[in-house]
Parts: C-alpha cells; structure tokens; sequence
C-alpha cells in the first residue's frame, strides 16, 4: 500500500474516533482533550508518589537506644 493511501486511511480513522466521543457526551474537541490531559496528568502524579522515598502517612515517634 502506498504511504500517501495509508496517511489518507490514518487520518478518516482518526477523525472518525474523535467525532464518535464528540457525538455522544457533546464535549468540544478541545473539552476531549483537556480531559485525556487531566487523567494522563493524574495517572503520572499517582506513579510518581508510588515512587516517592518518604511515605506520605505519619509515622511513628522514635526510641532512642540505650547504649
């Protein structure tokens, strides 16, 4: 096949997946994206505490050893 025939059938594919969200909820294009944004946005916060050093929960008070 050729690149200009596949970059043809890409971009029907993709406008037609953008109008099917688009249709149904009545969200803008923009509005679509902003929320992909926002959950990819929180998807990456939620990895990153996973692999923060310090817990994010109080701990408990230390003992001092005795020697």
């Amino acid at each position: 096949m050729a690149p200009q025939r596949l970059d043809r059938l890409f971009l029907v594919v993709a406008k037609a997946a953008a109008s099917i969200p688009h249709g149904q909820r009545g969200l803008g294009f923009v509005r679509i994206g902003l929320k992909w944004l926002q959950q990819c946005g929180a998807y990456i916060a939620k990895a990153l505490l996973a692999w923060a050093p310090i817990p994010l929960r109080n701990l408990e008070p230390c003992i001092p050893s005795c020697g």
